[in-house]
């Protein structure tokens, strides 16, 4: 047993055998694993250094390519919570795009509803869809009236944008939360582009 009980005080005091494997953890070979384990870092640290580097180039590539049309769809999404908050949630996807696109030329957009987009396989077209809005042919809107967004949604946008040469996408739900995601899929990404 390593502490005893001590008559009549409530307090535990420390045997001979607690004390002295206090001691033998604070001698020498402390510092030695301590020198070693200094030196372990210094030559990690060299690398991460060079790591570091790689990843805020990364980071910043990422933060650039993450800011294109970042002027341009933070005016949609002023527009989107504009909407939201007038009209609340509740109706259908077909009010709030109407509600969207009056909102957006009101604020001076290009806008332009209902726009085709055509999906090919192998240089064959396989479909076509529909997307909600085209803003100043720069940026695809999604309009969902969900009660949350999922990934099936975000999925769709990605999708659309693939298939064009649109790079920048806005996912707007008007659920009983306002909720939206900024995509973005690079032209540099799309070798088969199509159309």
């Amino acid at each position: 047993m390593a502490r005893k009980d001590t008559e009549g005080h409530g307090r535990t005091r420390k045997t001979r055998k607690t004390r002295k494997t206090r001691k033998d953890t604070e001698g020498h070979g402390r510092t030695r694993k301590t020198r070693k384990t200094r030196m372990a870092r210094k030559d990690t640290e060299d690398t991460e250094d060079t790591e570091d580097a790689d990843v805020r180039d990364g980071i910043a590539y990422y933060k650039n390519r993450m800011m294109l049309h970042r002027t341009l769809t933070d005016k949609i999404i002023n527009a989107y919570y504009n909407v939201h908050r007038t009209l609340g949630y509740g109706f259908l996807e077909k009010v709030y795009e109407n509600a969207m696109l009056i909102e957006l030329r009101r604020l001076g957009m290009e806008v332009e509803s209902q726009v085709p987009i055509t999906v090919y396989f192998e240089g064959f077209e396989i479909g076509r869809y529909y997307a909600d809005i085209v803003v100043n042919d720069l940026v695809i809107i999604e309009i969902k009236a969900v009660s949350a967004l999922a990934t099936v949604h975000e999925c769709q946008l990605v999708n659309y944008l693939r298939a064009t040469n649109k790079e920048v996408g806005l996912l707007l739900n008007f659920g009983e939360k306002a909720e939206f995601r900024r995509k973005i899929f690079t032209n540099d990404r799309k070798p088969n582009l199509s159309n």
